[in-house]
């Protein structure tokens, strides 16, 4: 499988098929996906997988480009989801085509706010 996860002692694991597809900073990308299901307390926030999933990218997206880094999550999210998987929902996990319309969403909406702040100034 293809995949990367996090424990709720805030381990995380990334299996070698996953790292064979994506570059470093696409592992790190969905790194930080991890450690946002951790710092986000979502093993025991009672809230709906997707919903958990959606908040986990945000906070990687935040992280990535709060830091000056480009949001690479969306590339490897394509990379390691087959496209015939694309448009489709699991019980965990939201569509592809959802969670990166929704990141690049967070991304517009964040440098939005980041150029308005500076026109104040």
């Amino acid at each position: 499988r293809t995949q990367a996860m996090s424990s709720s002692q805030g381990e995380i694991f990334f299996t070698k098929k996953l790292l064979d597809k994506v570059t470093y900073e696409e592992a790190y990308g969905v790194g930080l996906h991890e450690v946002g299901h951790h710092i986000l307390n979502h093993f025991s926030n009672g809230q709906s997988k997707h919903y958990n999933e959606l908040e986990a990218d945000r906070f990687a997206t935040w992280i990535l480009i709060s830091s000056g880094k480009h949001n690479t999550l969306p590339n490897a999210l394509l990379k390691i989801v087959p496209i015939q998987y694309w448009d489709y929902a699991t019980e965990t996990h939201p569509s592809t085509v959802t969670r990166i319309r929704l990141m690049m969403m967070y991304e517009t909406k964040y440098y939005k706010r980041m150029y308005d702040s500076r026109k104040k100034i």
